[in-house]
């Protein structure tokens, strides 16, 4: 064996970069006890449904005799190895019915053996995740491991198969949450998305008695559970920072194919949340609009995923809610310093245009924005960019996307060369600009005098839509003009590779320009802008 194999450091460095792929790992861990040493902790670190079933299959050793299963001092050995560098645990549901009842039969008989003993029963357990189980077993199948090293639960109850479940599917709900607040006494984060779950007293009454027995710093519910009475408890969680409330699932919502489901919540009253520093809402217009008007909060950064598609009451996205959302936002979150707002758009639906979000501009401090859209682009222009460019001066991230579905509507507002200059003058803090295309048939404009900070900005330049040029080397020449240390992204356009080369050389020149003048007795550096060579 080569000795490079007996360097630790460079084998833990080797196991890392392998992280996503368990097929290497596993063949890594074979090759020496230094070698196992590395890969052994990240190959069982998160496991699912199938993994954990292969984990028990080390315990549970098939008789020779076939007469089912043993274990045996060396399987036992292994198996207290291997599931002692458990982190995580996800149940998705993923098996098979008869795979699925062995599994519970074999976590049934090892949490007997070895739950009582010290550091035998999965003791590195931070994580617990339930995905999407619609059935009893599913959701009863992990309370062997609420464990007090939790820090971490995450429940997510899909729609039973049947109407009758739906309380089997609140009684299973109940139990986990009982089990939660006895055991649970450290947990940081916790979520329950239950979208086909009506409210229930039962498993509220659990939910009161873990947010009065815990200090999360995170809550994420679906907003059918999310009742009156249980935000009246969260917001009285000292230590409480993110809380993500949802009408349906973040899977439904960026869905193409179905359409979400889900009850209707009720009313929620006014409440002051202390500590909340980010709030994430997806849902309509209608809840988006009740949860802003609810929560007080001294937010720092904001998510709103917004869509109109619903299995029962689909609700259609106009101009006013666009206007009022974004009032409401400047109105309740002044100090607010990240947004991401994001609209998932029908043909019916209103197109979000950037003016209809002026009012966010009453959020001076703010550093990062991004807005993206499906099915629709983003309509805007090079007064609505000067508006925004004035109001932000530390703005840090502009980005705005769309997918790959959404068309540019003919005779819709956009954007062109002045907007850039607007963006560098007035954010000389910024790093990170995306936009979907714009208009390059203008001419250019000559950028003038621009404030300095000491050193040549850097700027990093994403279109996913790069427009035609006529003039590659006047618009390479522009840009560089304006972030000399720009880092331009434009696809795969003939003359945008030449722009993109130009740049690139702009920028070493720049660089080298730097290092030149702080030579002793070095000439002065060119002028930073070339007035006569715009128009």
């Amino acid at each position: 064996m080569h000795p490079i194999w007996a360097v630790s450091e460079l084998v833990d460095t080797i196991a890392a970069s392998l992280h996503s792929d368990k097929k290497s790992l596993c063949m890594l861990a074979r090759v020496s006890h230094i070698c196992f040493k590395g890969a052994a902790p990240i190959l069982w670190e998160e496991l699912d449904d199938i993994e954990m079933k292969s984990l028990f299959e080390i315990l549970f050793v098939k008789s020779s005799e076939g007469a089912g299963s043993l274990i045996t001092s060396s399987s036992c050995n292994r198996f207290v190895l291997y599931e002692s560098y458990v982190v995580g645990l996800k149940f998705t549901g993923n098996l098979d019915r008869k795979s699925h009842m062995s599994l519970s039969k074999w976590i049934q008989n090892a949490h007997g053996l070895f739950s009582d003993k010290t550091n035998c029963w999965f003791p590195r357990l931070r994580r617990l995740r339930i995905v999407e189980h619609s059935n009893v077993e599913g959701l009863l199948l992990p309370l062997q491991f609420i464990l007090p090293t939790l820090k971490e639960v995450h429940i997510d109850v899909a729609y039973p198969d049947i109407r009758t479940a739906s309380h089997a599917c609140i009684l299973s709900v109940d139990s986990l949450l009982r089990k939660l607040c006895k055991s649970l006494q450290s947990l940081r984060a916790f979520s329950l998305t239950a979208f086909a779950l009506p409210p229930n007293a039962l498993y509220e009454a659990s939910l009161l008695a873990l947010f009065s027995t815990c200090q999360v710093r995170s809550v994420r519910m679906s907003l059918v559970t999310f009742t009156d009475a249980i935000a009246s408890a969260v917001s009285l969680i000292p230590s409480l920072k993110v809380l993500s409330l949802e009408e349906e699932s973040e899977r439904s919502a960026e869905s193409q194919e179905s359409t979400p489901r889900c009850q209707k919540s009720g009313p929620l009253s006014v409440k002051k949340y202390p500590a909340l520093k980010e709030l994430v809402i997806i849902g309509r217009p209608t809840a988006v609009k009740n949860v802003l008007k609810s929560v007080e909060a001294r937010l720092d950064r904001l998510t709103i995923s917004l869509t109109s598609k619903h299995q029962d009451q689909p609700e259609r996205i106009t101009e006013s809610d666009y206007l009022i959302i974004a009032e409401l936002v400047a109105e309740h979150y002044p100090r607010l310093r990240h947004i991401a707002f994001h609209a998932t758009l029908v043909p019916e639906d209103a197109c979000l245009q950037l003016s209809y979000l002026k009012s966010l501009c009453r959020c001076s401090g703010m550093e990062n924005v991004m807005l993206s859209t499906a099915n629709q682009g983003i309509e805007m222009d090079d007064d609505d960019i000067s508006a925004v460019a004035q109001s932000w001066p530390s703005l840090l991230c502009l980005c705005f996307y769309k997918n790959l579905a959404s068309t540019h509507k003919a005779g819709a507002k956009q954007i062109s060369w002045k907007s850039f200059v607007s963006l560098r003058r007035h954010c000389p803090r910024l790093e990170l600009l995306a936009v979907p295309s714009f208009d390059a048939s203008k001419s250019l404009p000559c950028p003038g005098p621009m404030p300095s900070l000491g050193i040549s900005p850097g700027l990093y330049f994403t279109m996913h839509s790069p427009p035609e040029v006529s003039d590659p080397f006047r618009a390479a020449l522009f840009l560089s003009t304006l972030w000399p240390d720009l880092h331009l992204i434009s696809g795969e356009k003939e003359e945008w590779l030449g722009i993109c080369l130009l740049v690139g050389f702009a920028r070493q020149r720049s660089q080298l320009v730097k290092l030149v003048a702080a030579l002793p007795g070095s000439l002065s550096p060119p002028p930073a802008s070339f007035p006569e060579f715009f128009d």
